[in-house]
């Protein structure tokens, strides 16, 4: 999977990866699990790991 480019600029760069493979597979109703979200810009896609736990 090659993750086409979002041009996003996050906080912490070590994260850009996770962040592409999850906007790239939106399409499947995809989830970032993550205990860092001020990492990330805010989406309703990206959650900590109680907010998964509780919602899905």
């Amino acid at each position: 999977m090659f993750p086409q480019p979002t041009g996003a600029v996050l906080i912490d760069m070590d994260d850009f990866l996770f962040y592409e493979a999850a906007m790239e597979k939106r399409s499947d109703d995809t989830c970032l699990v993550t205990g860092n979200q001020k990492h990330y810009p805010f989406r309703d896609f990206i959650v900590t790991p109680a907010e998964m736990a509780a919602d899905y």
